[in-house]
């Protein structure tokens, strides 16, 4: 009898009382203890830390030249025109020749030079008449081929070489002048008969379109210089008739335009200002293993174009990449990128976007591209949200796909719209992707909105699991007729797989305070499991602010069935340890859907341009250490980071771009934005082992994944009698304890007794047993190593009748 406790600890609580029982003993049931606390692992960095990962570059995509193409029309807009690009400009071909150089969202104002040609001699005698000329394109190259001269135009990486061919020696003599009128304003010192250079400047003196020195080639090779000549309106090329004289025809004349030094504009500080990539969207296909980027780029503060890339492997080099959709007028703009995938039924992406200025200056339109999985041509087709008259579509809108093996077509597009007497509310429209079908539009919020409430920035998570697990919505919200200053906070939204909202509102857990702006919400998740990341900002003012920069950013998980309320899991800060004043930007969120307990978030540094990736658990704690994406120092930044989950390679996968690769132009540099992929793969996992000794038939055995934040990892027992009462221990040290003396002959106790965890249960009529256990990562974080046993009733196993298996030990990898 002495012996009963003893056999207690060994045997656990539930096991304990059914020996008694079958001996006639009365046992008290003690508490199972808490889990045992792990050492929090600091959370360490600093903005412009430096900590690389597996890193791939993908040059090819700013840098690439975009071919000569045209694109649909838009409704409001009217005519997008013929367009290509190169690495820092762009250029048009629909009304002659049009140069743009990109120079960046600071510049306040698109630039341009506009050349017509009007007159080509030789000796004073017109080459041939210039009145019309037919137009030749291919993918890198226009022609505007008139009687005796060939005015052409090719599409290089650098700038646009601009050239004039003779195709035949003419009767006169003389030198050879070409003539054209220049548009642009944008100014250059007046040039008279030079082998030199031509720099168009703005008002503040601005290097901004350089025109350059011209040579004149013959059909042999034979090259001399051309002679420039500017009177404020046009150019004038000279070639020197006595070397015409000697020449082979054909001659060309092959100045080249290229984008001029200019690096900043603001008045304030400088800032980048040299065409940089804003925003980067990137989403997978899981049918075709195929990855889509979207990015946009600014030439200037009112004009920014974007581009869309298909690349055809999900590796993190992405060796095969195709452009498959750009839009580059200056007509309208192109900005907030967001990428979904349609489901199988659909087998297609949708690129969500918002097309500015396009119903006029300041009125913004919604639209959106389909691209069916695998199509790797160039095309770029849009679809329009259509919008009462007289309202504007706001400057942010995202969409919510479904998984790429399921039946449903339908995605979800939110989006912002200012109605006239009302400030700006968020809302959502189905569109069925099988028929491109839209459905009408859905408010988001039904309370009284008008001028009581501003709506804004609404957000959705990327991939529902079908069709009945539908998607959640957050947006920001201010109330703007409460009685004091309100602060900007959360609302989050069901929504059904027809794009019905279910349910009333829910807001993110209190643990931020109510006197703190919380903004920009990055919904992600699924299947019911899921997670919001918001920037805060503890504004002394409470206004209304527009702002999307805040000191901090939480990360905040939760569940939400589709046919149940909301629950809260955990909260966490991921910019603990770094700066804390107001510099930082949520841009985006993703789910492993493998484990479905994790999230990554990216945000950055508005101040230092670095970009940061962090991945959290089921219960919101930093698994990764912060991971500080920025490429040099001085003047190089990194822009809009986005993120996506490859479930085949179980990895995240972060896309940036930077500016660190300077180009030179003068005596100064360029920055070239090359995009980067950066792959952020889970802590490693080191496995399980089984040790000591065992008893009896019982076989212990593990499902589920060894990761820290993981939502439930089974301990299996098998193989052991039917029916009968059994326990799992637990504990974080290793023993090998004799239980001889219980009665228990030939057993080892595998897990130290000081502290013992025991989870009492029972096996089903095959003999197995599991116990699922959350492996916590907030505020503690698991790591080193957990020790598991399981003991059972075993009659005829030895006198106690209790057998136990082997020792399980799970190695977990500290940050």
């Amino acid at each position: 009898m002495l012996q009963l406790p003893i056999r207690c600890l060994a045997a656990g609580v539930a096991l304990c009382a059914a020996a008694a029982a079958q001996q006639g003993e009365d046992l008290t049931q003690v508490p199972i203890p808490a889990t045992t606390a792990h050492a929090a692992v600091p959370f360490d960095g600093s903005d412009g830390r430096v900590d690389p990962l597996t890193s791939a570059r993908i040059d090819a995509l700013v840098g690439a030249r975009t071919p000569v193409h045209t694109a649909p029309d838009d409704p409001e807009g009217g005519s997008y025109g013929t367009w290509a690009a190169g690495a820092s400009y762009k250029a048009s071909f629909h009304d002659g020749f049009r140069f743009v150089p990109y120079l960046g969202s600071a510049y306040p104002r698109t630039q341009e030079l506009r050349w017509h040609t009007v007159g080509a001699t030789i000796g004073g005698v017109p080459v041939g008449p210039l009145a019309r000329g037919l137009r030749h394109d291919s993918d890198y190259r226009v022609e505007y081929r008139y009687d005796g001269l060939v005015e052409a135009y090719d599409v290089l990486a650098e700038g646009a070489e601009q050239t004039f061919v003779i195709g035949e020696r003419p009767a006169a003599l003389g030198d050879l002048v070409v003539t054209g009128k220049v548009t642009t304003a944008l100014r250059a010192a007046p040039m008279l008969d030079e082998h030199a250079e031509l720099v168009f400047r703005d008002e503040r003196g601005n290097d901004v379109v350089r025109y350059g020195r011209a040579f004149a080639v013959d059909a042999h090779g034979d090259r001399t210089a051309a002679f420039t000549s500017f009177d404020g309106a046009h150019i004038h090329l000279r070639v020197p008739g006595a070397w015409l004289e000697g020449a082979a025809f054909p001659v060309t004349i092959d100045p080249l335009l290229s984008r001029g030094c200019v690096a900043f504009w603001n008045t304030v500080s400088p800032a980048p200002a040299d065409g940089e990539v804003q925003q980067v969207a990137t989403h997978r296909d899981d049918i075709a293993d195929d990855v889509l980027i979207a990015y946009t780029r600014a030439a200037s503060a009112t004009d920014t174009d974007m581009w869309i890339y298909l690349f055809t492997d999900d590796t993190a080099s992405f060796g095969v990449r195709n452009q498959v959709w750009t839009d580059i007028t200056t007509t309208w703009g192109n900005v907030s990128p967001a990428i979904a995938f349609g489901g199988g039924a659909a087998d297609s992406y949708i690129v969500a976007f918002i097309r500015t200025n396009v119903g006029g200056p300041g009125v913004n339109g919604a639209r959106y591209h389909v691209r069916a999985s695998g199509d790797t041509a160039l095309n770029s087709t849009f679809s329009s949200i259509s919008r009462p008259a007289g309202t504007s579509h706001g400057d942010v809108i995202d969409v919510g796909g479904v998984l790429s093996f399921d039946t449903s077509s339908t995605v979800f597009v939110v989006f912002e719209r200012d109605d006239p007497g009302s400030n700006r509310e968020v809302w959502g429209r189905p569109i069925d992707l099988n028929g491109n079908v839209q459905g009408a539009d859905v408010l988001l919020d039904t309370a009284a909105g008008g001028t009581n409430y501003t709506r804004r920035r609404p957000n959705i998570n990327q991939v529902a699991i079908n069709a009945a697990d539908g998607w959640v919505v957050g947006w920001q919200e201010y109330w703007n007729s409460r009685g004091v200053p309100d602060d900007w906070d959360i609302n989050l939204r069901r929504i059904d797989g027809t794009g019905t909202p279910t349910g009333g509102l829910a807001f993110p857990n209190n643990s931020v305070p109510d006197s703190v702006h919380k903004m920009t919400p990055i919904v992600t998740g699924a299947g019911g499991h899921y997670a919001v990341g918001m920037a805060t900002w503890a504004d002394p003012a409470l206004a209304a602010t527009t702002t999307d920069v805040g000191t901090d950013i939480f990360c905040e998980t939760f569940d939400w069935p589709a046919a149940g309320s909301r629950s809260f899991v955990g909260i966490s800060e991921l910019t603990a340890g770094l700066v804390s004043d107001r510099r930082w930007r949520i841009t985006d969120g993703t789910h492993d859907t493998n484990t479905t307990s994790h999230w990554a978030f990216a945000f950055e540094s508005t101040l230092s341009g670095s970009q940061y990736a962090c991945s959290v658990g089921f219960d919101a704690g930093r698994l990764e250490r912060l991971v500080a994406l920025t490429l040099g120092g001085g003047t190089t930044r990194a822009f809009g980071g986005a993120v996506h989950f490859n479930d085949d390679a179980d990895q995240f996968l972060f896309a940036y771009a930077s500016n660190e690769d300077n180009v030179g132009c003068g005596t100064t540099t360029l920055a070239n934005h090359p995009v980067y992929t950066q792959i952020m793969e889970h802590l490693a996992e080191p496995g399980e082992v089984r040790y000591g000794t065992s008893c009896g038939p019982g076989v212990v055995g593990w499902s589920g994944r060894n990761l820290a934040g993981v939502r439930s990892y089974t301990v299996t027992l098998t193989s052991a009698p039917a029916n009968v009462p059994a326990v799992l221990f637990l504990n974080a040290a290793r023993a090998r304890v004799p239980l001889d003396s219980i009665g228990m002959t030939g057993c080892m106790l595998n897990v130290s007794a000081a502290g013992l965890i025991n989870l009492p249960t029972a096996t089903n009529a095959s003999g197995a047993a599991s116990q699922t256990a959350p492996l916590f990562s907030n505020p503690a974080v698991v790591c080193g190593d957990l020790f598991w046993q399981w003991a059972y009733l075993s009659r005829g196993t030895n006198p106690l009748g209790v057998g136990a298996t082997f020792g399980l030990q799970t190695s977990f990898t500290c940050p």
